[in-house]
């Protein structure tokens, strides 16, 4: 937690996506620097220009800037940096040090959905009411969270408890899937294919797209 505080008294408000990741998984940022340096492209010729920070269910995935004017593989489509809205950041600001009490409640909630088979498929749906039960749970702990912080964090907090319960109720597969259904990168990937009638007409398809706007995994 000191280097939630720390990164964010340097950084500013982008500090606010990385402390999430660390108060997390606090390791990952050897492992990552390691992968880092291989290249910007991705699946499908698809790559994010920029960088993200997203919860992963105990893998924070976050892909840092490249230089794509050479080196490595240049990938056909950028899809440009997914990062927290500026709602999202006003969450994390009001839970502060006690970021941690996010990710013990989406995963003490997760096992009793899984205890109580309450989960009647990987597809399942993300209620409201499952969503009030982890704010209720945070704030039972502590966390400082009015309403109107609450109401810009529900897309957050719905998306990651979908993750963190499909994985202990269903498995690594299903959490996995969830997560590619929501990845902006695998949506646009898969429509070019859809498209296209031949390897040729999935480049060209790829050539000629618009400009890249700011988009979400959403």
């Amino acid at each position: 937690m000191q280097s939630f505080l720390a990164a964010h008294a340097r950084n500013g408000p982008q500090a606010d996506d990385r402390a999430l990741v660390h108060a997390q998984r606090p390791d990952h940022s050897a492992r990552h620097a390691q992968r880092s340096g291989a290249g910007g492209a991705a699946g499908c010729g698809a790559a994010r220009a920029g960088h993200e920070d997203r919860f992963d269910g105990g893998v924070p995935h976050r892909r840092w800037p490249h230089d794509l004017r050479g080196g490595g593989i240049r990938p056909d489509i950028y899809v440009v940096a997914d990062t927290f809205t500026t709602a999202e950041r006003a969450f994390v600001k009001a839970l502060g040090a006690k970021v941690p009490l996010f990710r013990d409640a989406l995963t003490a909630y997760a096992i009793e959905l899984k205890e109580g088979n309450r989960l009647p498929s990987p597809n399942f749906t993300v209620t409201q009411g499952m969503v009030d039960e982890i704010v209720r749970r945070m704030r039972a702990k502590g966390a400082d969270l009015p309403d109107s912080v609450i109401a810009g964090a529900r897309t957050l907090i719905t998306q990651e408890l979908g993750y963190e319960a499909a994985r202990y109720v269903f498995g690594r597969s299903a959490e996995f899937r969830r997560r590619m259904a929501d990845d902006e990168q695998i949506k646009r990937a898969l429509a070019l294919a859809d498209r296209a009638k031949s390897p040729q007409d999935l480049l060209t398809l790829a050539t000629t797209q618009p400009a890249p706007t700011t988009v979400r995994n959403r």
